[in-house]
């Protein structure tokens, strides 16, 4: 038997409304923004349900753009106990994170794990993984194949992880650990992964929820129609 202290913990959604011309540029370059926007809402409301299922976590949602909370609120997002909204600022992408995380840690999280809407096949296990390694470390990072990460994880908002950070290019995971270690904190990664980005990810995408059919319903469904001439 423990007297140890269990730490509040949150995710917090990265997203964005699934608006088409607004969402998945790269990948609506080879099927249409109609498309790619009809993929991006699978990806979110299949990722919205599995962090909903996540237990003893608070949800937070960080949304953009702000003129799309309505539709946020529609599918259940109105602020709550057990889901809050929350919409990013007018800022650069490294801002909008810091912010986020900010939000959380002011709500009362000691442990925050920030995830996007581009990986709906990486749920709760990820996730509690994440989780799991903040007992130990300070930060904690999903590292993606094209250099970015899918995940991050801190018990504190340091907000100067998020300086000089080239983001939007492969440099972004290596300069993230270079601002942890100059900023001595504790590093924890999980597995590597993928994001869905362009056409060929699909592909992979469909591989892997092929492996467990009751995963990701709307994914699945969103798929078989980007993929069907």
């Amino acid at each position: 038997m423990t007297d140890r202290h269990a730490p509040t913990r949150a995710l917090v959604v990265f997203a964005k409304a699934p608006l088409p011309g607004l969402v998945k540029t790269r990948l609506a370059r080879s099927i249409g923004d109609g498309p790619a926007a009809r993929l991006a809402e699978a990806f979110l409301l299949d990722t919205l349900e599995n962090a909903r299922s996540m237990p003893a976590c608070s949800l937070l949602v960080a949304f953009s753009p702000e003129r799309s909370e309505p539709w946020f609120r529609a599918q259940g997002g109105a602020p709550s106990e057990a889901m809050r909204l929350v919409a990013q600022p007018a800022a650069g992408f490294g801002e909008r994170l810091v912010a986020a995380l900010g939000e959380a840690h002011r709500l009362g999280a000691e442990q925050t794990v920030l995830i996007g809407m581009d990986s709906p096949h990486l749920g709760p296990s990820r996730w509690e993984a994440a989780f799991a390694a903040l007992e130990e470390h300070d930060l904690c990072l999903g590292p993606c194949e094209d250099g970015g990460y899918y995940l991050i994880g801190l018990r504190a908002p340091h907000p100067a992880v998020f300086e000089d950070i080239p983001w939007g290019g492969p440099g972004v995971l290596d300069a993230t650990r270079a601002r942890a270690a100059s900023l001595g904190l504790s590093l924890a990664e999980l597995g590597e992964d993928f994001d869905v980005d362009e056409v060929g990810d699909l592909e992979r995408l469909a591989a892997r929820l092929a492996a467990d059919p009751t995963a990701c319903p709307r994914t699945r469904e969103a798929l078989g129609r980007a993929r069907t001439p």
